[in-house]
């Protein structure tokens, strides 16, 4: 009865898997023991069915342990949970503890041919201190999206930003890298999810305060998933002017250095020009002379040595 509850146990225990240690199979056959509400499932014929609902039972009963070592055994045998995984999520999500089923997802490999791809729509705010974003798990901003997501990563690395979420019931994975304008303090961050299936994150620039002209390194680079937030920047706004103001006198202060710099580098070449000109004039002119003095002389002719 015991190992007809999860099949692999029999062939664990004659070829045991050597990421699953004795101990915890020994606790996984007292709960699978003291378990019987899967009894009904036995019956069932095809294999791969009974994989998935045991492992879809064990979740929504919380045997954490059996869920656990479960997705082990699958992970190692390479039998893609994504779908089963969805299915939990689309039909007994209000059975489901979300800390368990966060945490489970965790075990799960990072690829899978279930998996779409997509990179996800954001808005976009500052002021002098931060950069906010907001992101939106679809592709354009104005079409539904995920209502949650699982797995979520935010990787700063001081120029760039990696943002990555899951989303089972979509079976998307949602991928965002940004190379930075200007460097992030990877310490000072912090993000919350707020309503439909969004979140908001808040970072430190570095060096701070200092103003953003993208949030990318291209300053003229403008995907058609990035938006700006109007909201977060009507907040800010007298910050922002601010900046404005003192970034227009900056660019106003370089355009005229460059075009001091210019009119200097004018004026050298002039004078290269003009040197150079003198230089011919004075070589040509030493030419005529030596060659006035150096004409070939007849000692016959008295006349030749006259200067």
């Amino acid at each position: 009865m015991i190992f007809l509850f999860f099949p692999f146990l029999s062939a664990q225990l004659l070829y045991p898997y050597p990421q699953i240690q004795s101990t915890e199979s020994l606790e996984l056959l007292q709960i699978i023991t003291q378990q019987q509400q899967c009894s009904h499932l036995y019956q069932h014929s095809n294999h791969q069915n009974i994989h998935t609902q045991l492992l879809i039972q064990a979740i929504l009963n919380q045997w954490i342990k059996c869920a656990k070592i479960a997705i082990q055994y699958y992970n190692h045998k390479q039998f893609d949970l994504y779908p089963t995984f969805q299915n939990i999520k689309l039909n007994h999500n209000s059975k489901l503890n979300q800390t368990l089923f966060e945490q489970l997802t965790k075990l799960l490999p990072p690829h899978s041919p279930f998996l779409n791809v997509l990179e996800p729509s954001y808005l976009w705010a500052q002021n002098m201190t931060h950069v906010f974003l907001k992101i939106k798990f679809t592709t354009k901003i104005d079409v539904p999206g995920a209502q949650t997501v699982n797995k979520f990563l935010i990787n700063i690395t001081e120029p760039s930003l990696y943002i990555e979420a899951y989303s089972f019931e979509l079976l998307n994975r949602y991928v965002l890298r940004i190379q930075t304008y200007k460097f992030m303090n990877p310490n000072y961050f912090h993000h919350k999810f707020v309503e439909l299936g969004q979140v908001i994150i808040e970072i430190l620039k570095s060096p701070s305060p200092y103003f953003w002209k993208n949030i990318h390194s291209n300053i003229m680079y403008n995907p058609p998933n990035q938006y700006i937030w109007w909201d977060m920047y009507y907040q800010y706004r007298g910050q922002l002017e601010v900046a404005f103001g003192l970034l227009e006198d900056t660019e106003n202060k370089r355009e005229e250095i460059e075009r001091q710099k210019l009119s200097e580098d004018l004026k050298l070449r002039e004078s290269k020009k003009q040197y150079n000109k003198i230089k011919e004039d004075n070589q040509e002119l030493y030419k005529q002379l030596y060659c006035r003095f150096c004409a070939p002389l007849n000692g016959d002719e008295w006349s030749s040595w006259i200067i």
